[in-house]
C-alpha cells in the first residue's frame, strides 16, 4: 500500500462506504446479505480502496481534480465515489458468475445488476442535465466497456493483438467518473486525453497481470485468456502446467514488467504526485509476486516430479 492516504480521500471513500451500503440494505434487504456472502473481490473497507494491488478505479477521479477544487467539492467526490462502488459491484457480480468464483446460488442475484447500474447512474443526474456534453462521453466510454468485455468473452483463442485491442478498454468504465470531474471543473480539457491514455496503458497492465497469475483457474474452468491461448500456440498438446514451469513463467514476467514500463512512463509524464506513489507502490507489489510465484515455481521443479501431460 502507498504511503499514508490522503485524509480528505480517505473521508470520501469512507463516506461513499457507508452511505453504499445503508442504500443497498434499504433497497434489498432480502439480497444484501447474500450478495455480502458470495460476492468475491468487491471493497467493504477503506483499505481495499488503496491496496496497491487493485486497480485504481476509484482514487483516479480524484487524483485528476485540482486539490483545491476537490477539497472544496465534497459532497460531489462523495458522489462519484458511491457511483463507481456501485457500477464496480455490477461489474463484479457478472464476472463472478460468468468465471464461477463463487457459489451457484450467485447466479440468483444477477437481477441486482439493475440495481447497481441505477445507482451507479443516479448520482450523474444531479449534476448533468440531460443536454450536457458530458453525457456523450458516458455513453462512449459506457458502449466500450460493455462491447469489450462481451467480445472477450466470446473468443476462443486470444493473440496479442486482440489482447491488446481490447483489454484496455475493458476499463473503459473509469473514464465515466474523470469524465465528470473533467466538466465540474475548469482547465482539464488539455490534460483530460493524456489522463485517459494512461487509463488504457494501465488496464492493459492490469489484465495482463490477471490472466498471468489467474492461468490455474482460468485453465480449470475452460477461461480463454492470452495465457491461455499462448501457451497451446507454444506447446500445442502440452499441459499447461508444464508449460508455465518449462518456459512460460518467464515469458509471462517479460510481458508483464515491458507492460508496466509502460504504465509507468504514462504516469511519469503526468506529473502527478499522488499518482506516481501508487505506481510506484504498484511496482513494489509486482516485484513481490513475481517472486512468491517463482519460488512456488522453483519448489515444484526440484521436488515435484513434473512429466510432460502430467496434471499439477
Amino acid at each position: 500500500m502507498p504511503a499514508d492516504p490522503d485524509p480528505a480521500l480517505h473521508m470520501v471513500v469512507s463516506n461513499a462506504l457507508l452511505r453504499f451500503e445503508a442504500n443497498l440494505h434499504a433497497a434489498l434487504p432480502r439480497a444484501a446479505p447474500q450478495l455480502r456472502q458470495h460476492l468475491q473481490r468487491v471493497p467493504t473497507k477503506p483499505e481495499h480502496f488503496f491496496s496497491a494491488s487493485n486497480f485504481p478505479h476509484f482514487l483516479l477521479p480524484w487524483w485528476f481534480s485540482p486539490v483545491a477544487d476537490r477539497e472544496a467539492d465534497v459532497e460531489f467526490q462523495t458522489d462519484l465515489m458511491v457511483s463507481s462502488i456501485s457500477g464496480y459491484y455490477a461489474i463484479r457480480l457478472c464476472d463472478n458468475i460468468a468465471d464461477n468464483d463463487g457459489p451457484p446460488a450467485l447466479r440468483s442475484l444477477a437481477p441486482c445488476t439493475l440495481y447497481f447500474d441505477s445507482e451507479a447512474i443516479a448520482p450523474y443526474r444531479r449534476y448533468f442535465p440531460a443536454t450536457h456534453p458530458f453525457w456523450k462521453s458516458f455513453e462512449r466510454f459506457l458502449a466500450g466497456q460493455a462491447e469489450a468485455s462481451a467480445a472477450d468473452s466470446l473468443l476462443e483463442d486470444v493473440d496479442a493483438d486482440t489482447f491488446d485491442s481490447l483489454s484496455s478498454q475493458k476499463f473503459t468504465g473509469t473514464k465515466i467518473p474523470m469524465a465528470a470531474v473533467r466538466w465540474r471543473y475548469p482547465g482539464l480539457e488539455s490534460s483530460f486525453e493524456k489522463w485517459l491514455q494512461f487509463v488504457d496503458c494501465l488496464g492493459n497492465f492490469a489484465q495482463f497481470n490477471n490472466d498471468f497469475f489467474d492461468w490455474r483457474h482460468d485453465s480449470q474452468h475452460g477461461i480463454v485468456t492470452y495465457v491461455i491461448s499462448e501457451a497451446r500456440r507454444r506447446a500445442p498438446g502440452e499441459n499447461i502446467a508444464t508449460w508455465v514451469l518449462r518456459e512460460g513463467f518467464d515469458w509471462g514476467v517479460n510481458e508483464l514488467k515491458s507492460r508496466f514500463k509502460s504504465a509507468k512512463l504514462y504516469a511519469e509524464a503526468l506529473e502527478n504526485d499522488a499518482l506516481l506513489e501508487w505506481v510506484i507502490s504498484r511496482g513494489q507489489t509486482l516485484d513481490d509476486a513475481i517472486e512468491k510465484l517463482r519460488s512456488g515455481l522453483d519448489t515444484l521443479k526440484t521436488f515435484g516430479r513434473v512429466i510432460s501431460g502430467q496434471q499439477l
